[in-house]
């Protein structure tokens, strides 16, 4: 069973302020696409992890269908939301095999593409699932529970991606490349978001 974190703690420094609940076509926020696309994916609730706009975040809509956690160590870098996504999961059932690291940020990401991520962590239980676009290996990932403990060793402000890069170097590899142009933009500056829903 797959479990889901979205990480949505930052104080958008660069963007100049609460990125996560910019508007969207139809009336949709960019963390509430997000969230409305990881949905189907799993039946369990999704986990967002907030931080700097955990009040704005928590009187939002969507905040009663999923497991906001509040994250007061956000500005020591994205690695403390991971480790509160990983502590999170594991008070859920133990029936979870998986568990989705994706960020509240990408616009391009649909149901469709976390799917395609999705089939090959099934069909390679043990392997670390990871996007891939130009070269890099990023979030939306998948890690198998057997390396939830190298997660809660992240430190900074860097996330997964080390991690992912030495796993795809070791032989055999443990994490799988899979492509996922979807993953590529990142609503991280008011001209990125400008350019986006122009």
């Amino acid at each position: 069973m797959l479990g889901i974190a979205i990480l949505a703690a930052g104080c958008s420094q660069r963007y100049g302020g609460n990125k996560m609940l910019a508007p969207l076509a139809g009336g949709q926020t960019l963390l509430g696409h997000c969230i409305e696309q990881c949905r189907p994916l799993s039946r369990l609730p999704i986990i967002v992890v907030s931080g700097a706009y955990h009040n704005a975040l928590s009187q939002q809509p969507f905040a009663a269908s999923v497991n906001l956690v509040q994250n007061t160590h956000w500005q020591q870098g994205m690695a403390t939301s991971i480790h509160q996504a990983v502590q999170c999961v594991k008070r859920q059932p133990a029936d979870i095999t998986h568990l989705l690291v994706t960020l509240g940020d990408l616009p391009l990401v649909t149901t469709q593409s976390l799917n395609s991520l999705w089939e090959v962590a099934q069909s390679e239980p043990q392997t670390i699932i990871a996007s891939f676009w130009e070269g890099r290996a990023t979030a939306p990932a998948i890690f198998p529970r057997c390396f939830w403990p190298l997660l809660t060793q992240l430190s900074g402000d860097s996330g997964a991606g080390m991690l992912l890069r030495d796993a795809m170097a070791q032989s055999p590899p443990a994490c799988i490349p899979v492509p996922h142009a979807e993953a590529a933009l990142d609503i991280d500056t008011p001209q990125t978001y400008k350019k986006f829903v122009s």
